[in-house]
């Protein structure tokens, strides 16, 4: 097995959703296969989906939420987090001891949680965002139709739009199918569902 240890920190919730947490499911499964080894942290709640990444084959480290919890306000990111940005950075790093490779994924974590991290581990910090927000990341990944690096300011190299978007091998396969299908002269019925909130 690979040496090079990958962490991923992203929640899911009822809150949340389930986005972030898939998203990092692909590029986990992407680094399994190249004989990375991989592991999660996530805050344990309501639709957590830790049951589901252990049942995908990955070690969850489970950290904690402040024993005053703020309200959960679906519209105040730094609510979801359910602890102050500066107390996770430092509970994860405790519990993760040493990674080469910190991924995140998390509306709630920004600059600062970066920078704790990086110099707590001293790691390659990626930092998986759709909202333009400032890092201190050594990768950002945005997959958002149109986005342009020139969007992001700061130290990190960044990779945007589609070509980068994280989706997952079996929606590919299936593409050149869907491309290839006749529709009888009836006007389809089309579902489109977006999010897993």
């Amino acid at each position: 097995m690979n040496s090079m240890k990958v962490i991923f920190r992203a929640d899911a919730s009822t809150m949340i959703g389930t986005g972030h947490i898939m998203r990092c499911l692909v590029v986990a499964d992407a680094l399994r296969e190249q004989n990375y080894a991989v592991s999660f942290a996530c805050i344990p709640q309501e639709g957590d989906m830790i049951p589901y990444i252990e049942n995908r084959g990955y070690e969850v480290l489970t950290l904690s939420a402040s024993s005053d919890l703020p309200n959960v306000d679906e519209l105040n990111y730094s609510t979801w987090l359910l602890q102050s940005e500066g107390d996770d950075a430092i509970e994860f790093a405790h519990l993760v001891g040493s990674a080469e490779i910190v991924v995140v994924d998390h509306y709630a974590i920004g600059k600062s949680w970066h920078k704790q991290v990086i110099n707590q581990l001293n790691c390659f910090l990626v930092a998986i965002d759709d909202l333009v927000r400032e890092h201190h990341a050594d990768l950002i990944i945005d997959q958002t139709l149109g986005r342009t690096p020139e969007e992001y300011s700061g130290r990190g190299k960044v990779l945007s739009g589609i070509d980068y978007a994280m989706v997952a091998p079996k929606f590919s396969k299936l593409r050149s199918q869907a491309v290839s299908k006749v529709f009888n002269d009836k006007k389809p019925k089309i579902l489109v569902s977006m999010g897993g909130g």
